[in-house]
């Protein structure tokens, strides 16, 4: 699956991860699968000053790429969930590696 592919809201979301390079994004809403920022969202950028900094970025031309392992299992983890938040993602070298997720339940 190509970053073209995905839903706009999906590929803004990897488009941030990129950016912050290290780091977490919080308080992201989900709705049937897609993330919606509210004002609650945020992305909090970590530093390290005795490190390089990476940005990951495509290797295409036109910004296409082909998504890695890490990128589908995040993206096919929150279409999975119908309703709920994401309470943080943690990023590192611009991908997901860790994802707190709350899912709306009925009793």
């Amino acid at each position: 699956m190509k970053n073209y592919d995905l839903p706009g809201e999906a590929q803004r979301l990897l488009e941030i991860m990129r950016r912050i390079g290290f780091g977490r994004l919080e308080n992201i809403h989900l709705k049937n699968g897609h993330p919606i920022a509210t004002p609650e969202s945020r992305a909090v950028r970590s530093m390290m000053f005795d490190k390089k900094t990476f940005e990951h970025t495509g290797k295409r031309a036109d910004g296409d790429y082909i998504l890695n392992d890490r990128q589908l299992t995040f993206i096919q983890a929150i279409q999975n969930v119908a309703n709920g938040s994401i309470v943080s993602v943690s990023v590192s070298e611009g991908l997901p590696v860790r994802m707190e997720i709350t899912e709306n339940i009925s009793l």
